[in-house]
Formats: structure tokens, sequence, C-alpha cells
């Protein structure tokens, strides 16, 4: 097989690789990069007025013969595996040509039709074929199976793809500190040891310290929820699902109701028929409450989506109510929420958890939240674990695996692998290369 990592090798986002052999072309992610060569945040409005090939021409799209939809005359790619639902994970194939087909899991499939709902993400998942753990299928001449994995977005997958003997395993975005932490166990005893490469995620590296587990945040917010005499609000992502689980958890213990817009709410109704107890608005999960903020509504109302938070209704909890009672509410926000929170009663000096990447706190989209915070003298603090791999998870996944080669993506700090990974041969290869696997190990 040969490879070309079209970007990913010396960055956090954007992943994309294409995998050859013979005839058989098969691109794993086309993720939208998080930012520019220059620091700052990729911002795709910016290139609005670039026609498709223009983007290709300028890198911002990765160029990939017969994949996009300009591109007609070209041999179109056999396939495209998305690993997981991070729009740095598939957040360009809204451009990618009709007659391909996504292959990848029914819990991606939804959290991305549901992006395009209430984010605008313009990606449309019209022919695919769906993936589960462990059951491998055919794309050409190339056989892959994936495996689950445990990471801040549900139903992600690494791959493992085999032609003619070799066999390359993409580890995808993994960790072993949430609540499926034992998927990396089980998934190491199912692949046999001296597989010929390991595309390795390496997000953390040069981020020292060790991770907090989920249990280690579940705990956290409880004792915060315990202890805090005033409503306690929590900005985190509605796609991180173990997240979303430790809050509620945390909020059910501590005696609070565990409170959430119609977008969450969405969330997690549509993947519970996925995931046995996943709580979500019902009469089973008494506690969950859905408050309605008027922008959103409105906007989902004018787009013809009313029927997302109407369904919500019987569930509803009145601004009113919170207000009355702030210490036995945990509610979920966002800046864009902001019209809603204004008007809540008895809000002045509540506390609010920051339970997403730092970094984000210092973007202009959350200036306004930011000051809202301040002018209610409110109490910032922050609870979080990353969705990524430290070294030593890194480390254990490389052991277990035992492969001839690694091959570093979706990090900053492709040089350090060699390092890390001593013993084991590295190939630190730059976005756009094609190489071949066997080749580099032969002049090793």
């Amino acid at each position: 097989m040969n490879l070309i990592i079209h970007r990913g090798s010396h960055e956090i986002g954007g992943s994309c690789v294409e995998v050859r052999h013979g005839d058989t072309r098969l691109v794993i992610d086309i993720g939208m990069p998080l930012l520019k060569p220059d620091g700052v945040k990729f911002d795709m409005r910016l290139y609005k007025d670039l026609s498709g090939p223009e983007l290709v021409t300028s890198g911002v799209l990765p160029n990939i013969a017969g994949f996009y939809q300009w591109d007609t005359d070209s041999k179109p790619v056999d396939g495209l595996l998305v690993s997981h639902a991070h729009f740095d994970h598939y957040g360009f194939a809204s451009y990618m040509r009709d007659d391909i087909r996504f292959h990848l899991g029914e819990g991606t499939r939804r959290l991305i039709e549901m992006s395009a709902i209430f984010m605008g993400h313009n990606c449309n998942v019209k022919y695919f074929d769906l993936i589960t753990k462990g059951s491998s299928f055919q794309v050409g001449s190339i056989t892959i199976t994936p495996y689950i994995m445990d990471h801040s977005a549900f139903d992600a997958y690494a791959f493992l793809l085999e032609a003619d003997g070799e066999r390359i395993y993409y580890s995808g975005d993994f960790r072993e500190h949430g609540w499926k932490k034992g998927v990396l166990e089980q998934m190491l005893k199912s692949i046999p040891q001296g597989i010929d490469a390991l595309l390795l995620e390496g997000t953390m590296i040069g981020r020292d310290g060790q991770q907090k587990s989920e249990g280690d945040i579940d705990s956290e917010f409880f004792e915060l929820f315990n202890k805090s005499e005033n409503l306690v609000m929590v900005a985190a992502s509605g796609q991180n699902i173990d997240r979303l689980v430790s809050i509620y958890k945390a909020a059910i213990k501590s005696g609070r109701l565990f409170v959430i817009d119609p977008y969450i709410a969405t969330v997690l109704d549509r993947l519970s028929e996925l995931s046995k107890n996943l709580p979500h608005p019902s009469r089973q999960f008494k506690n969950v409450k859905v408050y309605f903020p008027t922008k959103f509504c409105k906007r989902l109302e004018r787009n013809g989506k009313a029927d997302l938070f109407i369904k919500f209704g019987k569930y509803k909890i009145r601004r009113e109510e919170i207000s009355a009672k702030p210490e036995k509410v945990v509610m979920l926000v966002r800046p864009s929420v902001l019209d809603y929170l204004e008007l809540i009663e008895n809000i002045n000096g509540a506390t609010v958890v920051w339970s997403q990447w730092e970094g984000y706190l210092k973007e202009k989209s959350n200036k306004a939240f930011m000051e809202f915070i301040e002018k209610r003298s409110m109490i910032l603090t922050r609870i979080h674990t990353s969705g990524h791999a430290p070294v030593a998870t890194m480390k254990k996944l490389c052991n277990g695996l035992k492969p001839k080669l690694v091959i570093p993506i979706h990090t900053n700090y492709p040089q350090q692998y060699q390092e890390i990974f001593a013993d084991t041969p590295v190939a630190a290869i730059a976005d756009g290369v094609q190489f071949s696997v066997q080749q580099f190990l032969t002049q090793e």
C-alpha cells in the first residue's frame, strides 16, 4: 500500500490520508484545519469567494484527484472513511463527489446530520455504508476493520487496513481515560502484533502531566455542585457525550436538575437509540429538563425545524422555575444563549464551569460571554480533561501493536516521536508526499 498524508503530518486537525493499492484509492478523514499556517484560527469564510479548484490550488483543500464535485473527468476515489464526527476530521466532506460513498458509524452519521441542522455545517451524508466495531468490510482491494475507541467524540473509530499481507493501523483520535477506557485493551487483544505501520495521533505531545479520568471529572463536578448555593452553569460541547454523562451523574447525586437546550436535547435523544441508558428528555430520566432560548428557537422555526424543539415541550423548565430555585439547577450553556441567561433572576454570583479546551476562552466569539460573567460577579472555574491520549497511552498502543514503523499524524511535534518511540523506526513524512511503507522499511 502507498500512503499520502494530505494534511496532519505536522499539525493538529485537518486530518486527511489517502491510501492506494493497485487501482483502489481510499481517503481516511477529510477534516477542516483548526489553524492557518501562521497559527491564526482557520476561518473558511475568508475563502468564500474562491472557486473549488482555487481552494485546491491555494492549499485550503487537499489535492486529491477524483474526489471533488468539480473533478468529474478523473476516476472517482473508491470511498471515504470518517473516523468520527469532529469537524477537523470531516469538515471538507461537503465538497465530495456524490458518487463516492461514506463509510462511517451510525452515531457519527447522526452527529454530522445534527451539526448540519443546528450549526449550519454543510455536509449531507447521502450515500453511505454503516460500519460497526470489529466487522471487516472491503473497499476495492483493501480490507478495513473498524475498532471503537475511547474519545471525546461519540462513535469514534480506528481502522486496520490490510492488502496483500500488509497491515496498516490508523489510530484516529483516542485516549484511555474516558468512560470507554476498556476498549483499548480489547482492541489490542484482537490484533496480532507486528503490524507494518502505525499512523499515530500525538495531540498531547508537548503538554505535560497525566490526564484526569472522566470518573475524576464526575467527582469534581459533584463536589462543586454539592457545595454551591447558587446556580451552576457548565459550558461544554454538546457532542462530548462522555462529559454530558459526567455532568448528569454529578447533578443527580447532588440533587440538582440537569437542564439543557433543544440542541443538546436532540443530540441525546437521537443517540439514546444507539446507547442504552444515555440520559435524555423522557419519562425515564425525570431530572432532565429543557430550556428554550428565544433567538435559538426562532431561528429553527424560520428554517422549518420547529419540530426539533416542540417535541421537548413536555419536559420544559420555565425561566421562573430556574430563578426561584437556582441552587437546584445545573444548566448547560453556550455564548449563543446569553439572551436567555440575561433574564434569569438571582443569577448574580453563580458559578460558571468551562469544561472545554481552555484556548477557546480567548476567542472573540466568547467576548460577550466573558463580559457577562464579569458583570454578574460570577465565579469562573475549569473542570476538564482531554479527549486525546497522553504519551503514556500512545506508548501502550505502540507496545501492544509492535509496529515495524510509526508514522506521526495529528501532532505539532512529529520530530519528538523518535525520542518517544526509541525502539521503533519513525517516518516523519511531509504533507503531500506519496510513500510506501515497505520501501521505507527496506531502506532502514
